[in-house]
């Protein structure tokens, strides 16, 4: 019932026609299951149910601006080509660990896979804060009126990026653990800042060269 009338005060917020229709339509079914008498009663809630549940399945093809988590949308579409919080890599895999390279193959491949988890640390810490950027007294009612209800996606990852979302308490393990994932973060991207340093000295240098031959070139070409 908390689904349905969340569902049936956004619809009730748009112009449009249709979607005042269904929150009447909505709320007629929610008063029918509150007033109803005895047998009816339970065939009137088994009806509001599936109503409301059914009209949350199709939850995408609402007007843009009523849409559950709307504020969320763009974040969405940025993990649909990446996730973050994965435990391989994105770019690179050693199949064969027993089978080790040259010094120097090892150590270009080491480079590959640090870089790797350091993009993953900055791509976390980047949708943590879009999530928390777009969160609204909205995103609380929402994720309060499906909890236990029906499934989404959308609440999934919200709780699984941001826990100030979930009302469940921190216990002191888990601020334990995150502590080690912090600490995992930081090691991580100072491995990159320092690789980073690196290979733009490397780049520089070797930009250096090819102006400094390019000048010989014209300065013969000159002459």
């Amino acid at each position: 019932m908390s689904l349905g009338k969340k569902l049936q005060q956004n619809l009730e917020e748009n112009s449009d026609a249709l979607c005042k229709w269904m929150a009447h339509f909505i709320a007629e079914k929610m008063e029918a299951a509150m007033s109803s008498q005895g047998a009816a009663k339970s065939s009137a809630q088994r009806d509001c149910f599936e109503t409301i549940l059914l009209l949350w399945e199709y939850r995408s093809c609402f007007p843009q601006k009523i849409r559950p988590f709307d504020n969320f949308e763009p974040i969405f579409r940025a993990l649909a080509h990446i996730d973050p919080n994965k435990t391989e890599p994105s770019f690179f895999r050693n199949e064969n660990s027993d089978n080790r390279p040259p010094k120097e193959i090892e150590q270009a491949v080491t480079f590959i896979t640090n870089l790797d988890a350091a993009t993953r640390t900055m791509i976390s810490f980047f949708v943590n804060e879009a999530i928390l950027l777009a969160s609204n007294q909205s995103t609380i009612e929402w994720l309060d009126a499906i909890r236990g209800i029906a499934k989404s996606d959308e609440a999934e990852i919200l709780l699984k990026f941001i826990s100030e979302l979930d009302h469940q308490s921190i216990v002191q393990d888990q601020n334990e653990k995150r502590k080690f994932e912090l600490k995992e973060q930081i090691e991580r991207l100072e491995a990159f800042e320092s690789l980073s340093k690196e290979i733009r000295s490397i780049l520089k240098s070797e930009l250096a060269q090819l102006e400094s031959g390019f000048s010989k070139t014209q300065n013969s070409a000159a002459d």
